[in-house]
Parts: C-alpha cells; sequence; structure tokens
C-alpha cells in the first residue's frame, strides 16, 4: 500500500483492480491508499475514477478515508491533496479535477 500512496502508477492501478473484488474491511484500506495518492499522484487516481465506473467516485476518494484522524491529520490530508489536485493540468481531468477539489473543500 505504501507504494500506492507514494503515488506510483501501478500500485494505484494495482489496487484499483483489487478494490473491485474485495470485502468490505479490504475495501476500506484500499480506498484509504487511493485517497492518500491524491497527494502524490492525483492524475493517475483522478483517471480511475473517470475510467472505471465501478470504483468509488469522487465524492468517497477526494476526502480522508483515515478511520478516526485527528483533526490535525484530516487537515493536513485535504491540504496536500488539495494542492495536488489544484495542478492536475490535463484537460480530459478537468471536471474530475473541479469536482474533487470541491468534495476536498468540503472537508
Amino acid at each position: 500500500m505504501d507504494a500506492a500512496t507514494a503515488g506510483r502508477a501501478d500500485w494505484i492501478n494495482a489496487i484499483a483492480s483489487l478494490r473491485q473484488t474485495t470485502d468490505a474491511s479490504r475495501s476500506e484500506s484500499l480506498d484509504k491508499a487511493m485517497s492518500d495518492a491524491l497527494s502524490t499522484n492525483p492524475s493517475e487516481v483522478l483517471r480511475l475514477i473517470v475510467d472505471r465506473p465501478a470504483l468509488p467516485g469522487i465524492m468517497w476518494l477526494c476526502q480522508d478515508r483515515s478511520i478516526e484522524p485527528t483533526k490535525a491529520a484530516s487537515s493536513a490530508h485535504i491540504s496536500e491533496a488539495t494542492a495536488a489536485v489544484r495542478n492536475v493540468a490535463d484537460p480530459t481531468l478537468k471536471v474530475a479535477r473541479d469536482q474533487c477539489l470541491a468534495r476536498l473543500k468540503r472537508g
């Protein structure tokens, strides 16, 4: 999971593939890794959300998916993810980027 969180596209894609066949407890961990990867490889995460409709959508992944995070940790995650997502320049991801930023803004 650390490789996905670090933004490695191959791992993010592997998690997306696994996510479609896992139970709820494993899905939580996979969703958290994808949410964390927004800070390191937002383009890849947004592309997966757009290209794989079976995955959880923007409203689910564009937030802190940590279980019972502290306010400071959640705030840090939101700030880092927002900065990274804001820099996504791919025009094919503009709608997803803007929706993700709106969701992140809500906390």
